[in-house]
């Protein structure tokens, strides 16, 4: 949830309201994403009423009243769906999968791990689930300090300027470290670890990354570099 964006929801909903063959499920979920919208812009005439120097009661009492009249609206329809097409309600539910669930989705040597940043973006928390565990912690690297490293490192596989840079084998330990470090001993027999990557961490092929000290001596790079 704390990844979600409202542009990928919309999208989604979008793309199941235009590819249903059910012309009643498309009429209700028409309904129910307009007066969302309609919602999200109350919500806004609200924040630009009560943000004016001399504020009109009037307006307020109004604004609120369409806000409260169309909640219910959205709340009917809501339940409506979840009435009607349980399946459809499920299918577009921002409800995130439980632990639970996620586990009874792994094989015995398999793992899970993903990361979401803290709201300042100094810090990255990172989950790893197994069948039978899962574990949580926080490290210090922020949104910067990841794009900064990756970017680093990516330096050595794309050609450039005629050749290739040398690999820095040891920031690809240091990173392997900090990110996974925490949970080597839980990842030791894994054999297929699921990656769900975000932001700079999206474009770090992590099977790169050096899990034994490789000491201070990048690996040799290829052709001329300027």
């Amino acid at each position: 949830l704390a990844r979600a964006s409202s542009a990928a929801s919309a999208i989604a909903q979008m793309a199941i309201r235009f590819t249903t063959n059910d012309s009643e499920i498309a009429r209700l979920v028409r309904q129910q994403q307009d007066t969302r919208a309609y919602y999200s812009k109350l919500d806004g005439d609200l924040i630009d009423a009560l943000g004016q120097g001399k504020q009109n009661p009037q307006r307020l009492v109004m604004v609120r009243e369409r806000i409260a009249s169309t909640k219910e609206r959205l709340q009917a329809l809501d339940k409506q769906i979840q009435k009607e097409f349980p399946e459809y309600a499920e299918l577009v539910s921002r409800e995130p999968l439980s632990l639970e669930d996620t586990q009874i989705l792994l094989g015995p040597k398999e793992g899970l791990i993903t990361f979401i940043r803290n709201v300042d973006g100094n810090q990255t928390h990172l989950f790893i689930v197994r069948r039978g565990e899962s574990k949580a912690y926080t490290i210090d690297l922020g949104k910067e300090q990841l794009k900064e490293m990756v970017s680093q490192l990516r330096r050595g596989l794309a050609p450039s300027q005629g050749g290739i840079a040398p690999f820095d084998a040891k920031l690809a330990y240091d990173l392997y470290r900090q990110l996974l470090g925490p949970a080597e001993s839980m990842l030791a027999d894994i054999k297929h670890l699921f990656v769900v990557p975000d932001a700079s961490l999206e474009s770090l092929p992590f099977h790169l990354l050096v899990t034994e000290d490789p000491g201070n001596e990048p690996l040799p790079g290829v052709g001329a570099q300027s």
